[in-house]
């Protein structure tokens, strides 16, 4: 489980996206974390998704964060 206050992209069983929670699109992952990192430091991002999905969506999340400058 990432720690308290860290940022998560989360994928769940539907291909459904979520940052901290907050429902998105899977193409706006770069812009909105690029938007969050002008306020945060750290750009740690842990991923978390359903195991059931195919590796092409969560793929996309992961690019899209890389793209954003996360690590």
């Amino acid at each position: 489980m990432p720690p308290i206050g860290a940022t998560v992209l989360s994928v769940d069983h539907s291909g459904v996206v979520r940052l901290d929670g907050k429902k998105i699109k899977a193409r706006d992952v770069a812009s909105q974390l690029k938007r969050l990192f002008t306020r945060r430091k750290d750009r740690t991002v842990y991923v978390l998704a359903n195991g059931a999905l195919s590796f092409d969506v969560v793929e996309n999340v992961i690019d899209g964060a890389k793209d954003a400058g996360a690590s």
